[in-house]
């Protein structure tokens, strides 16, 4: 007699006909099995991944200070942190763009409270650009998202979102495998901008990872030469 045991895993489905009077058929069976248990650990489900951010959340949640220029939300060294970032900015998944959203929107509210002078501001916040042939190939910015996802909430705080206030004119290399040296270079003159509406306002510029820092300091030095009178902020969900 013939069964079928079906796997499904999201898109992946593994057939398996197993005569239970066959040992080798059992054997092959059992080895199935355990494939699908590794595969379920190399390649966890969204559902899982957003999980391991609930679960991350408030243990890894603090502020720290990269180079003294950059603020940070959280430690890149987490490799659940770094897995939902990766995720998010491969393949954009709006679940875990809202639980960063979230935790920057902390951020902001307990920012603004201690400091007086972003009450008094005219304050805006954008994303780092990707250039146009990048953000067409991948369909997103995952920095957009996030703050997309708050926007509203950015507004109650007296902060504007605008993701035109910069953009990429030049089409850089991938910075994961650059040195130091290399990264600098890489990114050197890839941003311009139009500046804020005001000038004398303060500009938040957000990136998702920062490693040597050198794109949000090209992008801080294009906004400043457009604006000079302009305060610029930077500002990562984690540091490498």
């Amino acid at each position: 007699m013939m069964n079928y045991i079906i796997y499904n895993k999201e898109n992946v489905k593994i057939y398996l006909m197993l005569n239970e009077k066959s040992a080798i058929q059992k054997l092959y069976s059992s080895l199935s099995y355990t494939f699908l248990l590794f595969f379920r650990i190399l390649f966890p489900t969204e559902e899982n991944k957003i999980k391991e951010l609930k679960e991350i959340k408030a243990e890894v949640l603090q502020v720290t200070r990269f180079k003294e220029e950059i603020d940070t939300l959280f430690r890149y060294q987490n490799k659940k942190v770094a897995r939902a970032l990766v995720e998010l900015k491969l393949r954009g998944i709006q679940e875990i763009a809202d639980y960063f959203a979230l935790a920057l929107l902390d951020y902001l509210k307990e920012t603004q409270a201690e400091n007086k002078l972003w009450r008094k501001e005219k304050v805006y916040i954008c994303p780092v650009a990707l250039h146009k042939s990048k953000h067409k190939k991948r369909g997103f910015n995952q920095n957009e998202l996030i703050l997309e996802r708050i926007k509203y909430e950015l507004q109650d705080l007296g902060i504007i979102y605008r993701k035109d206030i910069l953009y990429r004119i030049k089409r850089t290399r991938d910075q994961k495998n650059l040195n130091k040296k290399e990264r600098h270079e890489n990114m050197k003159d890839a941003f311009a901008s139009k500046g804020s509406p005001e000038h004398d306002s303060h500009i938040i510029v957000l990136d998702d990872i920062v490693t040597s820092g050198a794109t949000l300091k090209e992008a801080k030095k294009a906004i400043k030469k457009s604006c000079k009178k302009c305060r610029v902020s930077l500002l990562a969900l984690a540091n490498a």
